[in-house]
């Protein structure tokens, strides 16, 4: 009897410790069981690009303008939203992203998808903007060996709009055979954890042909 009374109590103390956790401690730690992060941060716009302006910000206290990053079990960024008023259909350069996704298929390789609002692959090729990039990188992961580009796109869109088929497929053509390497991943100066803290860069990397504001600078290249 004694026996199931103490089983009984120690149910009942673990089911009230449970209910009577904030909600914000309770998702802080399905966060931790799940070894998924979610870090936020505040971007601005320039006439031609955006950059972070304060990182690890109160998910609480959110600004107009704010990045959702998600982080993986090994420290490494998996996934980049760049909201804008709470939503991630919004006017914008033609070649900058809303929405980037990586993949680590291995420890030398990284996969990066640029995706709409919507969550698919969105090429924009007239400014030369890709789908999808394959990055191979060095044994030790900090220099970017090769880069593979793909450009995925809705050709029913373009040919409704003006666009010949067989100038499509030239143009499409065109862009995968001029491949070249790139010289950072894309999105990683807007991202905290990047490949668990590390920021791989070709051997053509120079820093002064980027314009890179002093948070991403401090934070990210090393």
């Amino acid at each position: 009897m004694k026996r199931i009374l103490s089983v009984s109590l120690i149910i009942f103390i673990a089911i009230s410790c449970k209910q009577g956790k904030p909600k914000q401690e309770l998702e802080k730690l399905n966060e931790t069981n799940n070894q998924i992060q979610f870090l936020y941060h505040e971007f601005e716009e320039t006439a031609s690009d955006i950059h972070i302006v304060k990182w690890n910000i109160d998910k609480n206290e959110l600004p107009s303008n704010y990045v959702l990053e998600t982080v993986d079990s090994k420290g490494r960024v998996i996934e980049l939203k760049f909201f804008k008023n709470n939503t991630l259909k919004y006017d914008r350069l033609c070649y900058l992203s809303v929405w980037v996704k990586y993949e680590y298929p291995n420890e030398n390789k990284i996969i990066a998808y640029f995706l709409n609002s919507e969550g698919n692959e969105d090429a924009d090729f007239e400014c030369e903007m890709p789908s999808k990039c394959i990055y191979e990188l060095s044994a030790d992961k900090k220099i970017i060996l090769d880069t593979k580009s793909e450009y995925n796109i809705n050709k029913e869109f373009y040919l409704n709009n003006g666009w010949v088929e067989e100038e499509l497929n030239k143009t499409l053509e065109y862009l995968n055979s001029e491949q070249n390497i790139h010289r950072i991943i894309s999105y990683y100066d807007k991202s905290f954890n990047k490949m668990n803290k590390l920021f791989p860069v070709s051997n053509e990397f120079i820093i002064n042909d980027f314009v890179f504001s002093e948070l991403e600078k401090e934070e990210g290249l090393k």
